[in-house]
């Protein structure tokens, strides 16, 4: 999450500086048709070079804003892919939270019979012993 943070940040930097200079690039270009200017071939060359700069520039802030578009979608399905995890682990600790409880209710249930059979055991070897003192002449 930090890494995504952190390259969105260096791509919205890269956008916004590319935005300042498209739009410095734009400033100098009016400046440029407000004054007089006496076209030569050589102005003429820098003009064209001026522009080709300026759709390069213009290419690149939508290049950069195209890949801000697409790692911002990447990073929406990254949540919601974390999301739908978050919610399949949530439901797996509640069936295993279930099976513990149902667990412990065996065992409390086996303990139960145990105890009851070793009553009656002990139930039965008391009623025994009672049997035999009755039977033996005094």
């Amino acid at each position: 999450n930090k890494v995504q943070r952190s390259l969105m940040y260096k791509i919205n930097t890269k956008v916004d500086s590319l935005g300042q200079q498209f739009t410095s690039h734009l400033k100098n270009a009016q400046q440029q048709q407000q004054q007089p200017q006496h076209i030569t071939g050589a102005d003429s060359q820098h003009q064209a070079a001026y522009v080709a700069r300026e759709v390069k520039i213009k290419s690149r802030i939508d290049d950069m804003r195209s890949m801000l578009d697409d790692a911002q979608a990447r990073l929406r399905a990254k949540e919601e892919e974390v999301g739908k995890l978050k919610g399949h682990a949530y439901s797996l600790m509640q069936q295993l939270k279930r099976a513990r409880d149902e667990r412990e209710e065996i065992r409390n249930a086996k303990d139960k019979q145990r105890n009851e059979l070793l009553l009656l055991r002990a139930e039965r070897h008391y009623a025994k012993q009672q049997q035999q003192q009755q039977q033996q002449p005094m």
